[in-house]
C-alpha cells in the first residue's frame, strides 16, 4: 500500500451509495486471475499498432508472468467489465488481461475487442451498480455529472474522489480522519489497489 500526498480538485457524492459498493469494491481488489499464455501471447500484434494488440514496444504487463495468480482485476483503459463479464471475455473468450491509454483508439474503441480489464471510472460505476446503459459513457465527467460535491472533510466511504481525471472510491477514514484510504484501478499500478490520500481541503 503506498502513501502519497495530493491536492484535492474536487469530491463528489453520489445519494445511492452503501455498503454494498464497499463489498463490490472488495470484490475487485481481492479477485484473483491466472496468467495465461494463451490470453498474453494470442493478443500480441506484428503490425507494431498498439490499437489492435499487445507489442513489443508496449507488452502486456504479465507477459512475465505466466502460470502466477494475481490479485486486483487489471487496469483496462476504456474498461468496463463486471467480474462476470472477466470470466466470459478472458476465461471463456481468450481476451488480453488489461491494456493502458496507449493501447486505447476511440473511434472505434478498438482495444475493449482484444482486453479485458476495468479502468478507474468503470471501477467506480460498477460499485456503484450504474445501469448497464449509463456504463458506456461512464468516465469522469460522467460520475461529476450525477453527483453533488462535497469537502475532502465530508467525505466518507463510498463517494468518489476525482482529481486530475483520475476517479477514486472511498474505502475507509483512518488515523484521526487524517487520510482517507481509496480503492482505485490505476493505470500506473496495472491492477485494483489501495491508496491512502492526506485530506488537503477542509
Amino acid at each position: 500500500m503506498r502513501r502519497t500526498t495530493y491536492t484535492i480538485l474536487f469530491v463528489m457524492g453520489f445519494a445511492v451509495v452503501s455498503a454494498l459498493s464497499l463489498e463490490l469494491a472488495e470484490d475487485y481488489l481481492n479477485f484473483e486471475w491466472t496468467v495465461y499464455e494463451a490470453n498474453v501471447m494470442n493478443n500480441y500484434t506484428s503490425s507494431g499498432d498498439p490499437h489492435q494488440g499487445y507489442t513489443q514496444s508496449h507488452p502486456c504487463d504479465w507477459v512475465d508472468s505466466i502460470g502466477v495468480t494475481i490479485t486486483g482485476m487489471p487496469y483496462h483503459y476504456g474498461g468496463k467489465d463486471a467480474i462476470e463479464q472477466w470470466n466470459d471475455d478472458y476465461e471463456n473468450g481468450g481476451k488480453g488481461p488489461g491494456a493502458h491509454s496507449i493501447h486505447y483508439a476511440p473511434d472505434p474503441p478498438s482495444s475493449l475487442s482484444w482486453a479485458a480489464g476495468i479502468d478507474c471510472s468503470g471501477f467506480v460505476g460498477r460499485c456503484w451498480e450504474l445501469p448497464e446503459t449509463a456504463m458506456p459513457n461512464c468516465g469522469c465527467s460522467y460520475l461529476t455529472s450525477i453527483s453533488s460535491e462535497v469537502t475532502g472533510q465530508q467525505v466518507q466511504p463510498g463517494d468518489v474522489f476525482i482529481a486530475s481525471v483520475h476517479a477514486r472510491l472511498c474505502y475507509a477514514r483512518i488515523e484521526d480522519d487524517r487520510y482517507n484510504q481509496y480503492v482505485e484501478a490505476a493505470e500506473a499500478v496495472a491492477v485494483v489497489n489501495l491508496e491512502v490520500i492526506s485530506i488537503k481541503n477542509s
